[in-house]
């Protein structure tokens, strides 16, 4: 299997044991959400989108040990209520997209450190990890950025 259905496939393991995501999607560039946000629904559970990741190098500068490493993001997001306005209903939109992403935060760390044998996330750079606000004017949510190191 090719390496981006295997992360394909980790994603929606993710999806699976995650009760608060009700669809997933594989897209090249978070603009592409735009095709997306057209068929959610407020109130739907949140939308979760994997983000082709970059590979760049983190390796020494000797080609020989050259090593690939994988700069990925999953975007959450919830569709809004267009009617709802004010301070609180920013908050509830960005508050209930956050336990899921959060959720899965916790995921990835766990597949780092655990011992079950999960080889995509066993290269987590733990550092990388962050989880930053994602807000358009239909949706709003969060950004799942790291990095992870590829063995071939």
């Amino acid at each position: 299997m090719g390496f981006i259905k295997e992360y394909r496939d980790y994603l929606e393991g993710i999806k699976a044991a995650v009760s608060g995501i009700n669809k997933i999607a594989i897209i090249d560039e978070p603009g592409e959400l735009n095709s997306f946000i057209n068929d959610l629904s407020s109130g739907e559970n949140t939308f979760m989108a994997g983000v082709l990741p970059a590979f760049g190098n983190n390796s020494p500068d000797d080609g020989d040990q050259y090593r690939a490493r994988a700069y990925a993001e999953i975007v959450f997001i919830d569709k809004v209520d267009a009617s709802a306005d004010g301070q609180d209903a920013f908050i509830d939109a960005f508050d209930k997209v956050h336990s899921v992403a959060e959720e899965v935060r916790k995921i990835l760390l766990n597949d780092h450190l655990g011992d079950q044998g999960c080889t995509m996330m066993r290269f987590l750079n733990v550092q990388s990890v962050q989880l930053v606000p994602f807000n358009r004017s239909q949706v709003k949510g969060w950004n799942l950025i790291y990095s992870f190191d590829v063995w071939e």
